[in-house]
């Protein structure tokens, strides 16, 4: 084989392995494009919820001069709510934030419990669950508001305060409604009908409006869509309502506001009820905010 032969062939076996390297180079940048680059599966939508609760507290009703207390039975025989919807009912105006009366926690907040973070005091948010197999979907279930030792006549206001982060999302709550204690019959609980040993009747004749704040600001205005308006009873009915009129929100702060009231009317059958209640609400990433990823 001449010089000429032997050069032509080192020239085509150095062009064939500089064309093996180019080739492996592509290859290799086109799968870290597609390993790194198109996360379009639902987990990459970082979709995050948390749900805050602060009791504002209670509002007592105030003592006429002379009176001897609030504690008459019910002289008009109304029956209690059935949790129906009914405008105006037993409006009650926001407090100032005063503190309740009866020690109930504030600013207490839950996180979404799939692992990562929780905090929380108070025995709230224990059913609150994840489905791991779509994470788009968050669920996350509020600390609950204790209310207790009512007279006729207290009001008192709560708001849960909705985080939601990383992405759209749509959002509907559910009603919670636990731990309607008897808490042991006063003399006159018994004098006035109360024949029941452990279940209370707080929460059929507690009135609770429940509604989006859209302002933020903690006192319900005529723009403010009601969510739930009843006995606090028929709030455990409450299941999947829409946020925002179904529509997709942005990541940020969505609140909820709460005024109870316990009607003048009733009487000494609640004397030492207890109840408490919270919310879930689940976040769902919009389908066009997956598809945009």
């Amino acid at each position: 084989m001449t010089d000429d032969s032997r050069s032509s062939v080192s020239r085509r076996r150095t062009l064939l392995g500089v064309g093996a390297l180019v080739l492996g180079g592509l290859g290799g940048g086109i799968g870290a494009q597609r390993l790194f680059g198109d996360p379009t599966d639902d987990s990459g939508t970082g979709l995050d919820l948390d749900v805050e609760t602060r009791d504002g507290g209670r509002t007592p009703t105030p003592t006429p001069s002379g009176a001897d207390g609030a504690d008459g039975p019910d002289s008009d025989g109304d029956d209690p709510g059935d949790g129906d919807a009914e405008a105006g009912s037993d409006t009650v105006e926001p407090s100032d934030g005063d503190r309740s009366s009866d020690g109930r926690d504030s600013d207490r907040s839950s996180r979404d419990r799939d692992g990562r973070t929780e905090e929380s005091s108070g025995d709230g948010g224990t059913d609150e669950t994840t489905d791991r197999a779509h994470l788009s979907l968050r669920r996350v279930s509020s600390e609950p508001v204790r209310v207790g030792n009512l007279l006729p006549g207290d009001s008192g206001t709560a708001s849960f305060v909705v985080k939601l982060r990383g992405s759209e999302a749509t959002l509907t709550v559910d009603g919670e409604v636990s731990d309607t204690d008897e808490n042991d019959r006063t003399e006159s609980e018994r004098a006035d009908g109360d024949d029941t040993a452990s279940v209370g009747e707080l929460q059929e004749y507690l009135r609770v409006t429940l509604w989006h704040d859209t302002a933020g600001r903690g006192e319900r205005t005529s723009r403010d869509p009601v969510v739930y308006e009843g006995s606090l009873a028929g709030l455990s009915d409450l299941d999947g309502a829409a946020l925002a009129g179904g529509r997709c929100v942005g990541p940020g702060t969505h609140r909820l506001g709460v005024e109870w009231a316990l009607p003048d009317t009733v009487g000494n059958v609640v004397q030492s009820d207890s109840a408490s209640f919270g919310v879930t609400v689940s976040a769902e990433a919009c389908p066009d905010r997956l598809l945009r990823r």
